[in-house]
């Protein structure tokens, strides 16, 4: 295995004042699950909405009645370990919204239950919930709005570890480089290029693989990898989105079964 940091003494050095701007971090305690979310398509007409603040995510839950008339319910959800959530459910009432001013003092939220939401990946999970004695477990997928395209050159910092069963034993490494990639199609296939930051801009390692997206985020879930010539085990690319300032941030993690374990946080900013 290739360590990034050995191929880019140049750039860590010409890139640290940089990335030292961003004031910025690639690694995160947990994925972002903010979106909108439903039972997939043979679920639809009912839905989520995560909106997340670090350890604490607020979820809007829009269903319907036993007399299938819509009805909806909301509650804060808080971490209990990574990727897994959970909290009270409350209905509310309050006054029309037809009615102007609008009277605060007519708000009322009642609990009626619990729900608790466990991360399979970082675009499904298991959502459990219980409203008023009903019992209800089902899996719940992001919603995907629009296709969102990630092609372009980024500067990226970068977090990689390695496992002590790869070449050069358990490593950490931190450095900046660039990321240009390219895609074709929408997800399509997606060409991930890690260059250094100065002239000639050598190309360090290729990852390439097909792509998928769910809601916000792209998934590449069988990459080649290959490094200075030399084809390395796959990656799972993940948790892949563009960030509020046209950036990127992601994830990628040797496929299971493979001893040496090769895992990694990335952000980057557009060029």
């Amino acid at each position: 295995m290739i360590h990034l940091d050995r191929l880019l003494p140049r750039a860590l050095s010409c890139a640290a004042l940089s990335f030292a701007l961003l004031a910025v971090s690639p690694a995160r305690a947990d994925t972002d699950y903010t979106d909108a979310w439903f039972g997939g398509s043979a679920q639809g007409g009912w839905g989520l909405a995560f909106t997340q603040a670090d350890y604490a995510i607020y979820a809007q839950f829009f269903h319907y009645d036993a007399s299938h008339n819509p009805v909806w319910f909301g509650g804060t959800i808080y971490r209990v370990s990574d990727g897994h959530y959970n909290g009270a459910l409350y209905t509310v009432n309050g006054d029309y919204y037809g009615h102007m001013p609008y009277d605060p003092t007519l708000f009322h939220a009642t609990p009626v239950g619990t729900i608790d939401f466990n991360a399979t990946d970082a675009s499904h999970g298991l959502l459990s919930y219980s409203i008023n004695g009903v019992n209800v477990l089902t899996q719940i997928q992001r919603l995907t709005l629009v296709n969102i395209p990630i092609a372009g050159n980024y500067y990226a910092t970068i977090s990689q570890s390695f496992s002590s069963a790869c070449s050069g034993g358990a490593t950490t490494d931190f450095g900046s480089l660039q990321f240009v990639i390219t895609q074709t199609g929408s997800p399509g296939n997606v060409s991930v290029e890690l260059r250094d930051t100065v002239a000639p801009f050598d190309t360090l390692c290729t990852m390439t693989g097909a792509a998928t997206q769910a809601g916000k985020v792209i998934d590449i879930a069988n990459a080649t990898n290959a490094c200075g010539g030399t084809t390395f085990a796959p990656l799972h690319l993940y948790d892949i989105r563009r960030t509020a300032n046209n950036g990127i941030e992601g994830r990628w993690q040797t496929l299971p079964g493979d001893a040496c374990v090769n895992s990694a946080r990335f952000v980057g900013i557009i060029q």
